[in-house]
């Protein structure tokens, strides 16, 4: 959908609004820019979907921006790589809080710069495995890659007394353990205020046998209900080797559920 999008000189948001609403320009006290551009919808995995309050311009280093709607940057960043088709390079991502603007009448801007960790994931960004990347990233941004080991190996022992594991070596019934926020948790049906037909989704996948499909569920219900990534490292080891390729198709078959 079209929009006009209204930026004072400090690169705040003054007004966001359909153009087919025939929205007015806010009076400024200084210059501003105004335009239209294309606002996509962010098209990874999200419980909330139809309460977003966020939206986000990606900016490349070609100097061409994407303006997209989502829940997280992470989201936004996929959503833009995917539309635009491959070989764009982000360089900056400026979210704005529509609420804030709905209440005070402009919002200020938080910006995301990126390191060498969410491009290498870039790199294996497809429409498949999206969701998967998009919640590596938000995770693997602004870390190293020993911090995402090192964190999970004291989550890991936190949870079981077992030191120097990751989630590649932990069995069926030990995921099911240390991500029991995901498996063995009333509160995230209620959260996210879940259809049957997810919470029989959710009830197949607790019984895979398969560690690394089990692993890939756990992460996609982390994405899809806002829930924090405590195998980072294991998440991001498995996108870059080719890792959930094995497993991937049976998401793709049973995504549209989670939608």
């Amino acid at each position: 959908m079209e929009y006009l999008i209204c930026k004072n000189s400090q690169g705040e948001l003054l007004c966001f609004a359909p153009v087919s609403d025939n929205p007015k320009i806010p009076e400024a006290a200084d210059p501003c820019r105004v335009f239209t551009a294309e606002v996509l919808a962010s098209t990874t995995l999200n419980a909330d979907a139809r309460e977003v309050y966020w939206l986000y311009e990606v900016c490349f280093s070609d100097f061409s921006s994407a303006f997209v709607t989502a829940f997280d940057f992470s989201d936004a960043l996929v959503t833009a790589l995917l539309h635009g088709g491959g070989g764009l390079i982000p360089f900056y991502i400026y979210e704005y809080d529509l609420f804030e603007l709905r209440e005070s009448g402009k919002n200020g801007v938080t910006s995301y710069e990126f390191d060498t960790k969410p491009s290498a994931l870039l790199s294996v960004l497809n429409e498949k495995n999206r969701d998967l990347v998009a919640h590596a990233i938000a995770f693997a941004n602004g870390n190293t890659e020993g911090g995402l080991l090192k964190a999970e190996r004291e989550y890991i022992e936190k949870i079981l007394g077992a030191a120097d594991k990751t989630g590649l070596e932990l069995t069926a019934d030990e995921i099911l353990s240390v991500c029991s926020y995901v498996w063995n948790n009333y509160i995230l049906f209620e959260s996210t205020d879940a259809s049957e037909e997810v919470r029989r989704l959710h009830a197949r996948h607790s019984a895979e046998a398969d560690p690394v499909a089990l692993l890939m569920w756990t992460f996609v219900f982390e994405q899809w209900a806002h829930y924090d990534c405590h195998l980072p490292y294991t998440l991001y080891r498995l996108l870059l080797n080719g890792g959930f390729d094995g497993c991937i198709d049976g998401l793709c078959a049973e995504r549209e559920i989670l939608m």
